[in-house]
Formats: structure tokens, C-alpha cells, sequence
């Protein structure tokens, strides 16, 4: 994937990560707004010959040396342009088949750490395309694709939806662009260069007057007044740990605390008095009546953990890695894994079955791994979807299973009813919850709108509200 290209991360998180004098590093916000005199579009120009390679000494790479940057808020969609000292073209130049990519940093928080990175090069088909990701995300999982194209100066262009990166009210920005010089050769260098250079940031950029921003670009949304704790409610955890109860208890957070990685799965106790989280390092943190079984935190794993499923009796859980290695605690027993197999496309997350002597594992293409006594009810991998599956859960019986599209797109299997998608504009979905009666279902967005689709629970959300980091995972009351 584009967002997994190294030289093109190190280019841009050095760049935001770089300690700034007040004044010219850590703009206030208002509001969502960065206080400094801001306007909806920015283009700066950079000194020509001042390439580096990967050890920070001078190269000529006249491909690689970047002489103008610029982005633009157009309310509904960012376009942000490169353009370098000699332009070549991505869609046939063979430098691009290897790590040569071009890519803007956005720090739309104020904090000077970059909150998304996008990337334009060739994709895994060999495409010229754009791809948006977090660059603190191992698994280089794409939060959502945008267009790729050569403007009419041969500036590289990539243009996204603003919801992709929550429809920030003021961004800053960087640019890079990352040059294999040999894509045939590993060993051969990778140079770059960034604009600004290092330790600055560009803009403001704002969104223009009357645009809808920040998770209030979706709609408000109110809770069910008839509602009865009966009906079932849910739990969003954003990736600090942060955590939100609709119609269900709070048992605690690591909102406050810094973690050394992302939560990436919020899992319930199955009695509902608690929850457990882990975070990508496979790092477990338990609240309420969650034990803790063990983790693999502080363990070098080959791939970041993606995914957590609870036992029946609670007193366990799986952790799911992006290659599909499981690590089993508590009364957890291990039916197999695809550690040792050669994926097509990485394992986005786990469900158990309702005995707990299986699972199921899936894949971002919708690929189906079924171990112990889980069975296979069918699977998207064979079809080409219009975005990447990112969560899936069992029905109540074990005798199907759903999956969520990125896009919010549905796919049911097995005795797993369809109750309608959530496909529309908005940020990438992130998770997914089955309703208590097995009749519906919650479908959560990053910026923590919640879609509500047959009997799910309609228990509120965060729509409307700014966060401090974005939604990663929903999880029903039992």
C-alpha cells in the first residue's frame, strides 16, 4: 500500500515531529480553527538543492527535489498539489513501481504531530492512485483512497474527501516527496525532500464559510427518548483509549494516559459489566469485571495486533495479528491461525463462535478463515469491492456472520440477515455491533456517528461533537 511507504513516513513524521519555537510550531486553535490568519487554499515554493538521502546528506535528484507545494479546502473535498524540479509521469516512469511517492502530512489538531499522511504513487494493482492513512497505524491500513492526477504544470495532484480526515475546520501541512533511484535493486537509495523544510509547517488552510467541519459535518443524532436499557446500547473507543457509553455503563479509560500504540479493538465482557481494549502492540488494558489474562505487550511481534474476541465464559480472549497469528489467554484455546500463510490481503478481525471452541478470521478483501468448530458460510474474496472490509461479527446462533465495508458497505452470510448499509458520505467506518436481539445492528464512523440499521439500538452518538482523537472501535452491550 502507498501509506506503507517507509522513506515517504520518515520524510513526513520527521518533518511534524521536529520541535518548534512557539510561535511558529504550535498555532492555538478556536473552535476547531487555528487562530493566525488563515485562508481556504495555501501554495508555498522551496529552494531548489536541497534533496537528502536517508542519511540526511546532500543528493542531486532533480526528480526528486520539490519547488512548489500547495493545498486547498473546497469544503467537501482537499486537493493537494507537488510539484518538482523535473516532473516525471507515475503512471510510466518505472521509478514509480518502487518506493517513489509524493505525499502531504496533515496535522489538523494543532499539536504538531501528524494526524494523516497521503500518499500518491502506484497502489498494489500498479495504478497511479492516492491512499490516505495514519502514520502511527503499523499495519498501513488505507482509511479511505482518493484521485490521483498530473495538473497542468505536471504538479502532482491527489484530491480526497474532507470526511476521510474528519473534515478538519484548519489544517497545516507538509509535503515530501520520496525517489527510488533503482526500483530493481533494494539496496539502492531512496532520496527526498520536503516542503517546507525540516521543522516547519505550512497554511493554515481552512474550510470555506458555511462548510460543515469536524464530526459535525454529520448530522446530530438523538437518542431513542423510549428507550430501556433492555433495548441494548454500546460502547466507542476512539485510539487513545477514550471511551464513550450510549444506554450502557462506564467502567473506565485510558483517555488520560499516554500509550506507547493505538487501541485498535474494544471488546465487551460477556455479561456486559465491563470491557477490555487492545492496543496494536497487543498491549490489554481491563475495566469493570474484565480480568486479565495476559498480553503480548513488550513481545516484537512479525505484525501488529488487529483484532480481540472474548470467550463464552469471559475469563479469556484471542488476539488476531494483521497476518493472522493468534495468541490465546485465560481459557482461550488456540484451533489454528494463518501465521504461517501467504495472505492475499492482511486479517482486518476476529469473532468467535458461541461455544468458544472456534473462530473465524477475516481478511480485508473479505477472505473467510474458519478454525475449531466455526464454520465457513461464504466470503467476499473473490469479488472486487469498492473498499476494504474493516470489522465482522457472528450472529448469536453461529450460523453466519457479517461483515462492514470501509465504505459502510454490508455483506451478510449464512443466517445473518442484510438490514440495510450505511454507505453515503461521511469518515470511514470502523466498526461494527449486533443489535441484543440479533435483529439489527450499530455501524460506527471515525468521527463517532453511528449508523443504527434494523433493531440496533438508536442510543445516540458522538456526531455533532469534536474529538481529540478519532473513533477506532464500537462494541454492543450483551
Amino acid at each position: 500500500m502507498l501509506v506503507r511507504s517507509r522513506r515517504l513516513a520518515v520524510l513526513l513524521c520527521s518533518s511534524l515531529a521536529v520541535t518548534l519555537a512557539p510561535t511558529a510550531a504550535r498555532a492555538q486553535m478556536e473552535d476547531g480553527r487555528f487562530r493566525t490568519a488563515a485562508a481556504t487554499s495555501s501554495s508555498i515554493t522551496d529552494r531548489r538543492g536541497d534533496v537528502k538521502s536517508e542519511s540526511g546528506g546532500a543528493a542531486t535528484q532533480p526528480e526528486a527535489d520539490i519547488v512548489a507545494a500547495g493545498a486547498e479546502n473546497r469544503g467537501t473535498e482537499l486537493v493537494f498539489t507537488l510539484l518538482v524540479d523535473r516532473p516525471t509521469d507515475p503512471a510510466t516512469t518505472k521509478n514509480w513501481e518502487g518506493s517513489t511517492s509524493a505525499g502531504w502530512g496533515l496535522d489538523t489538531t494543532g499539536d504538531n504531530n501528524p494526524d494523516y499522511v497521503v500518499a500518491l504513487g502506484r497502489n498494489d494493482s500498479g495504478r497511479f492512485g492516492v491512499e490516505v492513512g495514519r502514520p502511527d497505524d503499523e499495519s498501513g491500513a488505507t482509511l479511505c483512497t482518493g484521485t490521483a492526477a498530473l495538473g497542468p504544470n505536471r504538479e502532482y495532484t491527489a484530491t480526497i474527501a474532507a470526511g476521510c480526515v474528519g473534515s478538519p475546520a484548519s489544517f497545516r501541512y507538509v509535503a515530501a516527496m520520496a525517489w527510488d533511484t533503482n526500483p530493481d535493486n533494494d539496496e539502492a537509495p531512496v532520496v527526498g525532500d520536503t516542503a517546507p523544510d525540516l521543522g516547519s509547517l505550512a497554511g493554515p488552510v481552512e474550510a470555506p464559510p458555511g462548510a460543515a467541519t469536524g464530526p459535525g459535518a454529520t448530522p446530530s443524532d438523538t437518542p431513542d427518548p423510549n428507550l430501556t436499557r433492555e433495548s441494548g446500547g454500546y460502547w466507542l473507543a476512539g485510539d487513545d483509549g477514550g471511551v464513550f457509553a450510549f444506554n450502557a455503563d462506564f467502567y473506565g479509560s485510558t483517555g488520560s494516559i499516554k500509550l506507547a500504540k493505538p487501541i485498535v479493538a474494544l471488546v465487551a465482557v460477556p455479561t456486559g459489566s465491563g470491557y477490555w481494549f487492545v492496543a496494536s502492540d497487543g498491549g490489554i488494558f481491563a475495566f469493570g469485571a474484565a480480568g486479565f489474562y495476559g498480553s503480548v505487550g513488550g513481545t516484537a511481534l512479525n505484525r501488529p495486533i488487529v483484532g480481540m474476541a472474548a470467550t463464552p465464559s469471559g475469563h479469556g480472549y484471542w488476539l488476531v495479528a494483521s497476518d493472522g497469528g493468534i495468541f490465546s489467554f485465560g481459557d482461550a484455546a488456540f484451533y489454528g491461525s494463518t501465521g504461517a500463510l501467504r495472505l492475499n490481503k492482511p486479517i482486518v478481525g476476529i469473532a468467535a463462535t458461541p461455544t468458544g471452541k472456534g473462530y473465524w478470521l477475516v481478511a480485508s478483501d473479505g477472505g473467510v478463515f474458519a478454525f475449531g468448530d466455526a464454520a465457513f458460510y461464504g466470503s467476499t474474496g473473490a469479488l472486487n469491492l469498492n473498499q476494504p472490509i474493516v470489522a465482522a461479527a457472528a450472529t448469536r446462533t453461529g450460523n453466519g456472520y457479517w461483515f462492514v465495508a470501509r465504505d459502510g458497505g454490508l455483506f451478510s452470510f449464512g443466517d445473518a440477515r442484510f438490514y440495510g448499509a450505511a454507505t453515503g458520505p461521511g469518515a470511514p467506518v470502523v466498526g461494527f455491533a449486533p443489535a441484543r436481539d440479533g435483529a439489527g445492528y450499530s455501524i460506527a464512523r471515525a468521527d463517532g456517528s453511528v449508523a443504527h440499521l434494523g433493531s440496533g439500538p438508536k442510543a445516540g452518538s458522538l456526531a455533532g461533537q469534536r474529538l481529540n482523537r478519532p473513533i477506532v472501535a464500537v462494541a454492543a452491550t450483551p
